[in-house]
């Protein structure tokens, strides 16, 4: 990835409500409402390199909720 694409994919994750001039494909905008929908969320961690990688983070059940 370049760095603007790294850059648009950080602010297309981050919880800010802001609109942003990036075509992410449809697998990218289902997982984060599927995420949304589940009171979690998709967090971009990126290597030294260019590289990128997606991480789904699920809420950890409280028992007695």
């Amino acid at each position: 990835y370049s760095d603007k694409q790294v850059g648009d994919l950080k602010n297309f994750f981050s919880d800010s409500e802001g609109l942003i001039d990036y075509h992410a494909g449809i697998e990218m905008i289902l997982a984060k409402q599927i995420m949304i929908s589940h009171g979690g969320k998709v967090a971009l961690i990126q290597d030294t390199g260019n590289n990128v990688c997606f991480r789904m983070v699920f809420p950890y059940p409280v028992s007695g909720s």
